[in-house]
């Protein structure tokens, strides 16, 4: 695990939001509550989680401060989301097989990423 040092406070500002949107990728309870209940009061659809990760990961992809290998996961992570075959309904999303490793994986890279510390 590298800890992420930014010493920009928008930029650290930035990256949190980010996190909250690969969070939000890999949160299999809150998308099932969502998308399969119907309880739409704390969360939203396919296409908002899908905004909320892949535009702010486009520019987080460019910054040195992350390693080559965090580097990688999380392009390998914007590829799988950037292809995944989201014409389905959010139910049908939040069942799928292939979908479901997507969140795992946004879910260990989470774990990876969250590591950031904000030094002035």
């Amino acid at each position: 695990m590298s800890k992420i040092i930014i010493r920009d406070k928008g930029t650290y500002s930035f990256f949190q939001g980010f996190l909250e949107g690969l969070y939000n990728l890999a949160d299999e309870k809150r998308q099932r509550s969502a998308w399969v209940d119907g309880d739409y009061s704390s969360y939203t659809d396919y296409g908002e989680i899908y905004m909320g990760f892949a535009d702010p990961c486009e520019y987080v992809l460019t910054w040195s401060t992350l390693s080559e290998a965090q580097r990688q996961s999380l392009k390998k992570l914007y590829e799988m989301v950037d292809s995944y075959d989201s014409d389905k309904t959010d139910d049908e999303i939040c069942n799928d097989p292939e979908w479901n490793k997507i969140r795992e994986y946004a879910r260990a890279l989470y774990q990876e990423l969250k590591h950031v510390k904000y030094v002035p």
